[in-house]
């Protein structure tokens, strides 16, 4: 049993058609265990969903079984649970009670894997919680649909590459490809987080790790980039396709593990700092195709040739009196050179316009480097510390020699407080390892961020670690506003914050549902549906910022600054990195009851499936219209507390909302109001209102019939129709 259950994560990612038959039966063996009658300590079961794969996720312990709070509850726990069960992979988490309120003990609180686990008991956890089983986690574990990476006539987990290849899905028990009709980078980037990799670097078409043989499975696919799984984008149905094996897709994923590429030698054609840039393969000098190559891939290739990096990119057409050996070049940045970058097959000739690269390379730090991520460091608070700057994929500090307050003013302002308390040296917060990026450091005071003050070349001093330069700040930090860019509405897209004046974007890194919570609450949506990672809804452009990274947010704070995060500014990322969310559209459900007429009675709002009343606190007879307005009535007659009528007190779940309305909107969530929270508080005084017992009068008409009795339902309200 040892032996199977240490498979986990490279088996939810795919490696089952590799596993031998005597470890299939011990799964088998096990998934029939844990649903036996006779549970054993630290086992776990699902309840309450359509099948056995999916549902509240539940514990047993001292006998009993239990439910487990949703606090932390992420991807990585769901995958240690299924495993458990004996499911290759969790396709999906869910929290807040999805499959229903359990009645029993909550046993688990804070759970938190890594991943290699085989068991939650394994987990980091606490048997002491502060939840309500409104809290409940649940988990999604794939059923029969698994996905696979083949290379060639070798499937890639046997061969030197597990991180891309042929794209396979497992579907019916038997294995097929994907069709290239419409495959994206977003699909790509759903098919590579289900196969247990952090996102995709890039996808190909038109069979270029080989072609597949038999069933092709799916065709025209088409992901939003936040779907757990592939089988849950938009595609025709399982089979239906026009295609040949020609089409077959691949992906290129992110695996941070793969042993990287050596390093091939790079020149500046004719000598110098500028000119086509060439690499040398099979010993034979070629060029760069510009396809998809950007400054940040230059900039590797600079660094490769020993300048502090790249000031510009250009491109001409190629003579073609050499081959072009690189194209589609994509770099994260923490590469040697340039050859350990993503890009296709050396030699690939599918060039799109023939056009190649030219760079021009400098040792001019402060014009490479127009701005540079610094953070503070030696102090477990935020606002003090001591001064770090990252450069060359390292993080360095500062020395002393000129370091005065209209310096720390700077570094303050940019990470997002309002001023500088005092200015520090020798040391003050410890001495730091490694290197001494900035010395002489001299601002004027009015500079937005420290590089824009003068200073002498990055990593030339004179200075010890004794000296390291630190600050500390002004407390109050200052508020980001947020807004949502590039969804289909308001309620999805890329999180962008404003800070001095422009608005920037937030990295991926520890992204997660409680992030994208208050986001979605700092805007006003009633819940969040899902956090997206790697530019979900576009890119930020190229000369936008970066203001947030390692943002780690507990659900409860009102607005994203209020969250934990490094130094405003300070980031290791790239746009392809920034950080989105969707919120929820729902208006929810409103009724009356607690009387036999439909016009009036206790007022209770429906959120994630519980009914939950209205606590009487600041209502006011304009609220009580803006309900009967949502029912369909006129407005109020009356507005009165339940607790003196006769509609009674409800079951004691209340919902947490301060709606404060004027009278004139449609719907409650028109309304001035918090985020719709149910909560249990039987000792609430709940409202109750008297509609106005006939309804409106709302005209009709047919629109777009063949005659005057067919046609689209159209209404009249409030002059429009």
């Amino acid at each position: 049993t040892q032996t199977s259950i240490k498979l986990n994560r490279s088996l939810a990612m795919n490696q089952l058609h590799t596993l031998p038959k005597i470890i299939i039966f011990l799964l088998t063996c096990s998934l029939a265990l844990v649903n036996g009658s006779y549970p054993s300590e630290g086992d776990v079961r699902l309840v309450g969903g359509a099948g056995p794969f999916e549902g509240r996720v539940e514990y047993y312990n001292s006998g009993e079984w239990g439910s487990v709070c949703d606090d932390l509850w992420n991807i990585t726990d769901a995958i240690v649970v299924c495993i458990q069960l004996g499911y290759p992979s969790a396709v999906a988490v869910s929290d807040r009670g999805a499959y229903g309120h359990a009645q029993g003990p909550i046993w688990l609180d804070g759970v938190t894997c890594n991943g290699s686990e085989t068991r939650l008991s394994e987990c980091n956890s606490s048997s002491k919680h502060d939840c309500s089983h409104f809290e409940d986690a649940g988990v999604v574990c794939s059923n029969d649909f698994l996905l696979r990476l083949v290379n060639s006539e070798q499937i890639l987990n046997q061969g030197q590459n597990v991180s891309e290849g042929r794209l396979e899905v497992y579907h019916g028990g038997v294995w097929g490809t994907v069709c290239d009709d419409g495959w994206s980078f977003q699909d790509a980037q759903v098919a590579c987080r289900e196969l247990g990799f952090s996102g995709a670097f890039e996808f190909t078409t038109g069979d270029l790790f080989g072609q597949g043989v038999g069933t092709i499975w799916m065709d025209q696919v088409s992901c939003r980039g936040y779907e757990p799984s592939i089988s849950q984008c938009s595609f025709p149905g399982w089979g239906i396709e026009n295609c040949e094996h020609s089409q077959d897709v691949g992906v290129i994923c992110v695996y941070p593990d793969i042993t990287l590429a050596p390093v091939l030698p790079l020149r500046i054609a004719g000598g110098g700092s500028s000119g086509l840039l060439e690499i040398s393969y099979n010993s034979t000098w070629g060029n760069v195709c510009a396809d998809l190559f950007t400054l940040d891939d230059a900039q590797i290739a600079c660094k490769q040739l020993g300048y502090v990096g790249a000031l510009n990119l250009s491109s001409s057409q190629s003579t073609g009196s050499n081959p072009i050996w690189l194209h589609n070049v994509i770099c994260r940045g923490l590469e040697s050179g340039l050859s350990q970058c993503i890009h296709n097959p050396f030699g690939d000739d599918n060039c799109v316009n023939g056009e190649i690269v030219s760079v021009e390379c400098s040792n001019d730090s402060q014009a490479v480097f127009s701005e540079f991520p610094i953070r503070l460091s030696g102090s477990d608070n935020a606002w003090e510390g001591r001064v770090e700057v990252f450069y060359d994929n390292t993080w360095g500090t500062v020395c002393d020699d000129a370091w005065d307050i209209l310096d720390a003013n700077v570094v303050c302002r940019e990470l997002g407080y309002r001023a500088a308390y005092r200015a520090t040296q020798l040391s003050n917060f410890g001495v730091a390892t490694g290197p001494i990026w900035l010395n002489d450091v001299e601002c004027v005071g009015s500079e937005d961020k420290l590089s824009d003050c003068s200073y002498d070349r990055l990593g030339l001093h004179s200075c010890g670690h004794e000296q390291d330069a630190s600050v500390v700040c002004e407390r109050k930090e200052v508020t980001l506003p947020v807004r949502l860019v590039g969804g289909a509405g308001t309620h999805e897209g890329r999180v962008e914050v404003l800070y001095d004046g422009t608005w920037g974007t937030v990295c991926d890194d520890s992204w997660n549902f409680l992030d994208a919570v208050v986001v979605c609450k700092q805007l006003g949506f009633s819940r969040a549906i899902a956090f997206l990672n790697f530019a979900a809804f576009g890119a930020g452009t190229a000369d936008q910022p970066i203001w947030l990274d390692q943002v780690r947010c507990n659900g409860s704070e009102a607005d994203l600054s209020q969250c934990t995060h490094n130094p405003i500014g300070s980031h290791d990322c790239l746009h392809r990195e920034d950080a989105s969310v969707v919120c929820s559209q729902d208006t929810p459900a409103v009724r009356l009851t607690g009387s036999a007429n439909a016009w009036e009675g206790r007022v209770e709002i429906q959120v994630d499936g519980v009914w939950g009343a209205i606590c009487d606190e600041e209502w006011t007879s304009a609220d009580a219209d803006v309900v009967c307005y949502q029912l369909g009535y006129s407005g109020a007659m009356s507005n009165e507390p339940a607790y003196e009528g006769e509609f009674g007190q409800g079951d004691g779940y209340v919902v947490q909302q301060n709606i404060i309305c004027q009278g004139n909107e449609t719907y409650l969530t028109d309304c001035s109001h918090e985020p719709f929270i149910s909560i249990y508080n039987p000792s609430c005084n709940q409202v109750a209102v008297v509609c106005n017992n006939y309804e409106l009068d709302v005209p009709v008409r047919l629109v777009g019939g063949d005659s005057a009795y067919s046609g689209r339902v159209e209404v009249y309200y409030s002059g429009l129709w």
